[in-house]
Parts: C-alpha cells; sequence; structure tokens
C-alpha cells in the first residue's frame, strides 16, 4: 500500500509506510486515465454520430437523384458541401457559397494585414 503525497515533494511522489523512501510516479494517475479514456469515448461517438447523420443525408439525397460531396477548405477549415446532380454530374448548390468562401478569405486577410499578433 502507498499514499500520495503533494506539496513538499512534489505532485506523483509517493511514499511508502514505514519508511522514508520516496518515488516520483510519471504514470498517469488513476483520474487522469478515467478522464483521458472518457474524453476518448465521447470523440469516438461523436463520430460515430457524425458518420450516421451523412449516411442519412447521403440516402435522402440519393432518392431525389442527387448526389452530395463533402470537403474541406484548407485556408479556412470550412467544411465545404457540394450538391451534385447525378445525371449531369453538375454542381446544383455549393453551401457555403463560392463566393462567400471567397469573402470570408479576403476578410481573413484584411484583418492580418490590421492585427499583427505574436505569441
Amino acid at each position: 500500500m502507498s499514499m500520495e503525497i503533494t506539496g513538499i515533494l512534489g505532485p506523483g511522489t509517493q511514499i511508502r509506510p514505514g519508511t522514508t523512501e520516496a518515488r516520483t510516479s510519471n504514470a498517469p494517475r488513476p483520474a487522469e486515465q478515467v478522464a483521458q479514456q472518457q474524453a476518448e469515448a465521447a470523440e469516438r461517438q461523436a463520430s460515430r454520430d457524425v458518420e450516421r447523420v451523412v449516411r442519412d443525408i447521403e440516402m435522402a439525397a440519393s432518392t431525389l437523384n442527387k448526389r452530395l460531396r463533402y470537403s474541406v477548405n484548407q485556408d479556412s477549415g470550412q467544411v465545404i458541401v457540394k450538391v451534385i446532380d447525378r445525371n449531369t454530374d453538375k454542381v446544383i448548390k455549393e453551401l457555403p457559397p463560392e463566393a462567400l468562401q471567397r469573402l470570408h478569405a479576403r476578410m481573413q486577410e484584411a484583418i492580418g494585414l490590421l492585427i499583427d499578433e505574436e505569441i
């Protein structure tokens, strides 16, 4: 049996009862492990939820003879969705619209010129 002492010896230092031997543990504490496992489980569940919603949307679009294409704008990090006609393979709608994407990029550039942030 060991107990964890914080303070003078620092976090993660353990003293065995009946001894003066101190040992520093680099292993994550149980509470940290549980929190990390819960965060990973929540992330996996969120990923499954997104995949399920995307499948449902794609099935609905296919009944209307449409196809959806998802992409991520590398500059802004925005998700772009294109609605494509299956027969002609032409883009019917793009969300957000291309003009709005260009406006967003110009605004970000203007803000970057106005504010020079240094870390």
